[in-house]
């Protein structure tokens, strides 16, 4: 395997709060819209953006399907994080 690197868990929530905010901007959607379309509340999208929470694995795959990207498009793609 092909070692990419890797990142803590800080790193994850403050490159996916930034990349979050920035794709809600981008797609036109607001905070409370994409949190109901995944079924969380609005303050669970705040402490995202925020960065003072991760994802769960299925709440990250709705937010990629919700807001139509890849999961790259959230946080690169790392080996491990740790």
């Amino acid at each position: 395997m092909n070692k990419i690197g890797t990142m803590s868990e800080i790193e994850f929530m403050s490159i996916f709060g930034d990349n979050l905010r920035d794709l809600i901007d981008e797609v036109g959607i607001g905070q409370r819209e994409l949190a109901k379309e995944i079924g969380v509340t609005h303050s669970t999208i705040n402490y995202y953006i925020h960065k003072k929470r991760i994802p769960s694995l299925p709440v990250f795959i709705n937010i990629c399907i919700a807001l139509d990207c890849n999961p790259d498009d959230l946080v690169p793609m790392y080996d491990y994080i740790r």
